[in-house]
């Protein structure tokens, strides 16, 4: 009978070294296939320097004496590629009417307020930001404005049999004016910010010629393999897997004579 008892004993111990084994390699596994997902799924958190164009659209410039005496209503993009002034609104109630005026970008302090908030500041008063000259724009989406660009479907180098596509969702700014990123999802619902986030190099962003739209110089792989922007208030530090440009019919956006 000890006997018995013994080998019972046995068995059911060697059964649960068994399932425990099975367990523990299931979950080896599963931490594998984590592991090997995070691998190839490059993420992006931005610098302390880089602030999303999105974000910054509608914040109060505080100007001379620590008070409110404008908004940001836009960013001028220069034919160089990179932003060459903001876009401010005066006056105006709840967002209509008001006149605007530009303040040269390197000529505006940006940071984040508490690690979150955007912060806009410059050397201007209330009377002299309503006194300068307007500004006026000449003809619509000529995607010299990131307003233009944010939003609109972006055509990718694409196979003879497919025709791709990809909707801007966001730019990202540097403090000295550069724009490194443009953020891009896969579909239409990416300009109300559903699904993934892609950060691809700002130099693969054109303006196609002919009808004027807007071309990205990337597959819809490479589009897939790029980094995604995990959130642009997250901690700040660059971690990106270069694409190369692809020579193709693009020309960089912007023009800045009005």
């Amino acid at each position: 009978m000890k006997k018995l008892m013994i080998t019972t004993a046995a068995i059911s111990l060697a059964a649960s070294a068994t399932a425990f084994a099975d367990d523990a390699m299931e979950k080896s596994a599963k931490n594998t296939d984590t592991a090997a997902e995070a691998a190839m799924m490059h993420e992006l958190t931005l610098d302390a320097s880089d602030m999303s164009v999105k974000e910054l659209l509608g914040e109060g410039i505080v100007g001379v004496g620590g008070e409110r005496v404008a908004r940001v209503d836009d960013v001028l993009i220069g034919p160089d590629g990179k932003a060459s002034h903001i876009v401010y609104l005066t006056g105006g109630v709840f967002g209509w009417g008001g006149a605007k005026g530009l303040i040269p970008f390197d000529q505006v302090a940006l940071s984040y307020e508490n690690g979150n908030d955007a912060y806009v500041s410059a050397a201007i008063t209330e009377e002299s930001a309503k006194s300068a000259v307007e500004f006026k724009q000449d003809g619509f989406n000529d995607y010299r404005l990131a307003s233009e660009v944010i939003g609109a479907k972006a055509d990718l180098v694409s196979t003879p049999d497919d025709d791709d596509d990809a909707v801007i969702n966001d730019l990202i700014v540097s403090a000295d004016g550069d724009i490194p990123y443009v953020v891009l999802q896969e579909s239409v619902v990416g300009s109300i910010g559903a699904g993934k986030k892609y950060a691809v190099n700002y130099d693969l962003l054109g303006i196609e010629e002919g009808d004027g739209g807007v071309v990205i110089n990337a597959t819809e792989e490479q589009i897939e393999n790029a980094p995604v922007l995990t959130s642009v208030n997250a901690a700040r530090h660059h971690e990106m897997k270069t694409m190369a440009p692809h020579k193709t019919k693009a020309e960089k956006p912007a023009k800045t004579d009005d």
